[in-house]
């Protein structure tokens, strides 16, 4: 009886070492916030907005934090910016996104992803006015969320039109202390999300 119990104390103790719990991240495309910062003036006056229809998938089986941003894809509803403002979203609209090539939806994907659990870098491959490029971003995790930011130059992407009629539609409203009116082509962007770990 003793040699019995001991036996099955000896398998139950095998089975623990040698199975093995399999963990996943997922993260729910409904919490990803996207936002942008434009700029105005010779003195850099922000201007803050994001967009309300973006789409995104994840791989639902990523086992890290590195390979979850890798599977990462979305697309995005210019027309869904928002900043706040009623009259600056149809100016936006009409005298910049409506000025763009194939102006509807920005597509992309993640590639190129170093890092580890806790900050890392990657390329946001954007196609955005016909063209597309990497854009270099950078990720950090803070408990159960990840940041990711970067910047993008849109004559980069070929927008100086696009750029060009919104100055000049916003002539006035871009004027800074010294009376130049000046619309940056520089934007920021910050995606922010809440991701969860469930293991099996």
């Amino acid at each position: 009886m003793k040699k019995y119990l001991a036996l099955c104390g000896v398998l139950l103790l095998s089975s623990s070492v040698y199975s093995k719990t399999e963990c996943h991240y997922l993260i729910d495309s409904k919490d990803i916030k996207v936002e942008w910062t434009g700029f105005k003036t010779s003195e850099k006056a922000g201007v803050n907005g994001t967009f309300k229809k973006a789409k995104f998938k994840f791989d639902e089986k990523a086992n890290n934090v590195k390979t979850l941003l890798a599977s990462g894809s979305f697309s995005i509803e210019s027309g869904s910016i928002f900043t706040n403002n009623l009259a600056r979203d149809t100016n936006l609209t009409m005298n910049f996104l409506n000025k763009l090539v194939d102006s509807a939806i920005f597509t992309g994907r993640t590639e190129q992803v170093e890092g580890d659990d806790k900050k890392g870098t990657l390329n946001l491959l954007l196609t955005f006015n016909k063209t597309t490029l990497p854009v270099p971003m950078e990720y950090t995790v803070i408990k159960d969320e990840i940041v990711v930011n970067g910047s993008i130059d849109l004559l980069t992407f070929k927008a100086d039109t696009a750029l060009g009629s919104l100055n000049q539609a916003c002539s006035e409203l871009h004027k800074g202390k010294d009376g130049i009116s000046k619309t940056w082509p520089e934007v920021l962007i910050k995606v922010s999300t809440k991701f969860k770990e469930e293991c099996l």
